[in-house]
């Protein structure tokens, strides 16, 4: 049955989204998606609040109204770790993810 078939793949889809967001809102994430140019962009990000350094500042521009921008359901925003800004990808890019795991040393 074909309209079985995505719907099972949509369901599936929407099920690894919202797991994905649950470890951006948690940690770092190691991930990867698919750029406009047709290339594969190796990506380390997170949308838990103290790892995002530098995240306040463009959440000040925001609110004092010199840039607000509505973002699609199509599109997912992360916050780069390595790039220390956000940055966003189509959800039918993604590719895959991985959690990382903290290292927490004692002492």
């Amino acid at each position: 049955n074909v309209y079985l078939d995505t719907q099972l793949r949509e369901s599936m889809s929407e099920a690894v989204e919202k797991k994905f967001l649950e470890a951006l809102k948690a940690g770092k994430v190691k991930f990867s998606y698919k750029k406009v140019d047709g290339s594969t962009r190796e990506a380390v990000g997170t949308l838990k609040a103290d790892l995002m350094d530098g995240a306040k500042a463009t959440d000040k521009k925001v609110e004092d109204g010199k840039k607000k921008h509505f973002v699609p359901p199509t599109v997912i925003v992360y916050w780069d770790l390595e790039a220390a800004g956000f940055r966003s990808f189509r959800k039918e890019n993604f590719i895959k993810y991985e959690a990382v795991k903290e290292d927490k040393k004692e002492g």
